[in-house]
This record gives C-alpha cells, sequence and structure tokens, in this order.
C-alpha cells in the first residue's frame, strides 16, 4: 500500500494487489518517481526527489521475473575476518558459536539474493537517468547514490546484518554527478549521512541551519565554473580540504537480542523458488544460533583517518553509561592500517594517556552540537 498526498494537502491509502507482479515496490517506487519527475520538471522551479528503494535490505527479494539461475555461482566474500573467532571482541561477538553449514547456505543464498534485488535497482537508477535526459534537465541536475549503512555476511561470525562499528558497516560509496562536478573525480574526505542534507540545500542556495551537525560537500566536489550553483571559486578546494574533520562520529544503541532465528529462510524449506536449507526439521531449541544483536553492542565510536593514523576506537555499555560510573565499559581499538579487517583488540597493549585521549576526544564529539560554526561546542 502507498500513502498518497495531493497538492491540497489531502492524503488517502492506494492499496495494490500484492499477487500481481507488476506491485513490485523497486518497480512500483521507480515507475512513480518517473511520473513525479515528469510533473515537476515541466516548469522553471527546482524541484527535488527522494528516492529510496528497500532492496537489498532483508529479505531482498528479487522481482518475480528475475531468472533463480543468476549469480548461481557466487558466494558471500570470504574475507579473512569471515567466520573468525574474536575472542578479544565485545560480548556477542566474542561468544558467536563457528558459522556451520547450515549457516554458510544461508549467506551465500543472502549474498545472491540481495545482487539480485539490487538488478531492479539498477533499472530504476537507468531509468531515471534517462527520464531527466529526456526532459532536457540533466545538466543542470545533481544527483547523489548513496546508502545508508554498509553490511556484514559472516565476517566475526555475525550473520547478515548491520550494527557493528566496523568498516563493513560503517563504510558506503557515495557517487555524485551535476553541473561543475568533474566526470573522474575522487575525494577521500570522511563525509557522513549527516552531509547530505546541508549539501543538498548549499546546491541549492538555501541557508544551512546552525543546528545541523553535517557540512556542506560541495566545495569539495563542485570544482569546475556552472552557471547553476552559487559563485564558487576553484581555489579555496584546497583549503577546504586541508580544514576538513578527519574523524567521525559513530553510535548504535542495541535493540537487545536478536539472532538469526527472525529469518526463517535460515531453517529447512522452501526460501525463494524452491531453494531449500538443511538440517530438516529446524528450527529447534538444540539448534545453533548466532547474535546479530545484543546488549552488549551498545556503543559509540570514532573513526580516524589522516597521514598519521587509521584508527577505531570504541567504547561499548550496555546502559548507555561511558562514565564507568554504572558499571565497566569495554573497550576495543584497531591500527586499520596493521589490522584492516579489525581482528586483534588493542586497547590493553596501548599506553593509558592515549587511551584517555581517545576517551576524551569521542567525549568531545558525542556532545558537540552544529557544524556550521566555530564555536567550542560545535561538531569539526
Amino acid at each position: 500500500q502507498y500513502f498518497v498526498t495531493l497538492p491540497n494537502g489531502t492524503s488517502y491509502v492506494e492499496k495494490l494487489n500484492s499477487k500481481d507482479e507488476s506491485t513490485y515496490q523497486t518497480s512500483q517506487l521507480g515507475n512513480r518517481s518517473i511520473a513525479f519527475l515528469r510533473e515537476v520538471a515541466k516548469g522553471d522551479k527546482p524541484f527535488y526527489a527522494y528516492i529510496g528503494p528497500h532492496a537489498p535490505h532483508y529479505p531482498a527479494d528479487p522481482a518475480p521475473w528475475q531468472e533463480s539461475e543468476t549469480f548461481s555461482d557466487v558466494k558471500a566474500p570470504r574475507t579473512p575476518n569471515w567466520n573468525a573467532s574474536c575472542p578479544d571482541h565485545h560480548e556477542m561477538i566474542a561468544d558467536n558459536p563457528p558459522l556451520d553449514d547450515n549457516a554458510t547456505l544461508f549467506l551465500d543464498h543472502q549474498h545472491r539474493v540481495r545482487l539480485m534485488s539490487l538488478l531492479s535497482v539498477d533499472d530504476v537508477i537507468e531509468a531515471v537517468v534517462n527520464e531527466l535526459q529526456d526532459l532536457g534537465v540533466l545538466e543542470s541536475t545533481y544527483i547523489i547514490f548513496t546508502s545508508d549503512h554498509g553490511y556484514h555476511l559472516g565476517q566475526w561470525r555475525v550473520p547478515s546484518s548491520k550494527q557493528q562499528p566496523y568498516d563493513t558497516d560503517i563504510f558506503v560509496t557515495t557517487y555524485a554527478r551535476g553541473p561543475g562536478i568533474s566526470a573522474g573525480s575522487e575525494i577521500k574526505a570522511m563525509v557522513g549521512n549527516v552531509d547530505v542534507t546541508p549539501t543538498m540545500l548549499d546546491l541549492a542556495g538555501i541557508e544551512i541551519p546552525g543546528v545541523m551537525d553535517g557540512k556542506s560537500v560541495a566545495p569539495l566536489v563542485v570544482t569546475e565554473e556552472n552557471p547553476f550553483w552559487r559563485p564558487f571559486k576553484v581555489g579555496n578546494v584546497a583549503h577546504v580540504e586541508a580544514t576538513w574533520r578527519d574523524r567521525f562520529l559513530i553510535e548504535y544503541k542495541s535493540v537487545g537480542h536478536y539472532d538469526n532465528k527472525h529469518a526463517t529462510m535460515w531453517w529447512a524449506g522452501p526460501t525463494w523458488k524452491g531453494h531449500h536449507q538443511s538440517p530438516p526439521g529446524a528450527p529447534c531449541a538444540s539448534c545453533p544460533h548466532w547474535w546479530l544483536d545484543g546488549p552488549s553492542n551498545t556503543y559509540r565510536g570514532l573513526r580516524i583517518m589522516n597521514s598519521t593514523h587509521n584508527m577505531l576506537y570504541a567504547e561499548f555499555n550496555p546502559d548507555w553509561d561511558f562514565s564507568g560510573k554504572s558499571g565497566d565499559v569495554f573497550h576495543e581499538l584497531y591500527d586499520v592500517n596493521q589490522d584492516p579487517y579489525q581482528m586483534t583488540n588493542i586497547y590493553n597493549k596501548t599506553e593509558k594517556a592515549l587511551q584517555m585521549e581517545f576517551h576524551v576526544e569521542l567525549q568531545r564529539y558525542a556532545s558537540c552540537q552544529g557544524g556550521q560554526s566555530v564555536s567550542p561546542t560545535s561538531c569539526p
């Protein structure tokens, strides 16, 4: 069902027949987005479209017309930290048992259907770009392609999910195109989801509210003169890069005990187009389970990247009290240059003075407000 709001402010719920293949959600969102673009691009007023397909989020059902053999030989990436025992990590990860054959079958299957569901997202992207071209507004339109988080599929023995502070979950490649953006250019600046809205406002010539923690990325990516954006001096890019942040706050509060048994596809029985899992008779009390989330997975941390440091620092406490007063705070620290897969926690081998430095810096970032000013409480 879809919530439809009319120009006069009234709204209604449109219900579709779920048995009709044409109602596949990703395609519906694409078709409706194109219809919206055709309506709003007719005049001279600027327009904004947010297109957010659910794919490839779980259960990542592919379109009914996709062939089941697509990506049939693809497996979930077997990175060095895949199914790795990491007893020096926080409790949830330290306690997870090895992934067995059944878990591996599920993860490989889930990786394949995620890829298949993205084929429909590819179709939407192609259709939107072609429509903008046909409407004659492509060259005056900014397009940002990104996601809300990364993903892991068996790394650290954690099945498919997204709630960890590690690079698998927090790193997302972002693409942008539009007037003044040099084709094929790349920036290494630390950019986060909090920067998307300030950037869009900046590109639209709208003042960025001081309460927003993020910053506009426009001065980093719009490096050529163009008639569509506010006056911009290309020479400022080097200064912006030199003064840009080199660390980013990451936070997550656990939803509680959450394991693989929520996924019916994990167990024996039909999954998608006749695929089956094993062993028969599951789920059962004696069957293994793996934590996707748990109280120990409540944390805040810093991801630091500059010319001298490439570090991940995180503090864990189930009560969201990082002062140490209400209970122990568990710490993790990784030198990502030496340990790119975050497998060895070096916190306890780090000098006390440096431990305190990380803690104080994290406290500062966790309490900052607003990214546009230069006050002592603003976000760097």
